[in-house]
């Protein structure tokens, strides 16, 4: 019986990913999409090889590009927009219910918000990133590689290198050695 499940569970990912392939989906053969997944604009979401996007994740490509480099993962009920540059370095981890945007919306004192615009800035995270459950990146934001987010972190501002940081908006906590 778990073999028959095992065979099941390999074809649903084979019959995913081919349907994202077909819709122009930049991805390597040994990349795993799950049932669920949403891909808007998938001919600007590049998956490097090995990549793991688990169920009901949101890749939003809205005018701009999302990358992931090998061996990355983004895990259930996370959301990644673009308007111009998401660019995600290999072997890293993005938790559950994440939020990761280039985006942001202009504010002016006299306009309503709906009227006041966007702009975008690129958002770059390093290799070997781990992103806790819930944290959100803003726009314009550079994380630096082997950096941990504690869970629940809204990262504003760049991050150095081996650092880990928490809080809103993200402070240094220490550093790794």
């Amino acid at each position: 019986m778990r073999e028959n499940f095992g065979i099941l569970m390999r074809l649903m990912w084979t019959l995913n990913f081919l349907k994202w392939k077909l819709l122009g989906l930049h991805a390597d053969n040994s990349c795993h999409i799950f049932r669920k997944v949403r891909i808007k604009n998938p001919k600007h979401v590049h998956l490097g090889k090995n990549v793991k996007v688990f169920s009901y994740t949101s890749l939003n490509a809205v005018r701009g590009e999302i990358h992931m480099g090998d061996g990355s993962l983004i895990n259930d009920f996370s959301t990644i927009r673009s308007m111009e540059r998401v660019t995600i370095g290999k072997n890293t981890g993005i938790g559950p219910h994440c939020f990761i945007s280039d985006a942001n919306h202009n504010i002016t004192d006299s306009a309503p918000i709906t009227d006041s615009g966007r702009s975008a800035s690129p958002v770059i995270i390093g290799d070997g990133v781990w992103i806790a459950a819930g944290s959100v990146v803003l726009s314009g934001v550079t994380i630096g590689d082997n950096v941990v987010v504690a869970a629940g972190a809204v990262v504003t501002k760049d991050v150095p290198a081996n650092a880990i940081v928490g809080g809103v908006p993200a402070k240094v906590i220490k550093m790794r050695s």
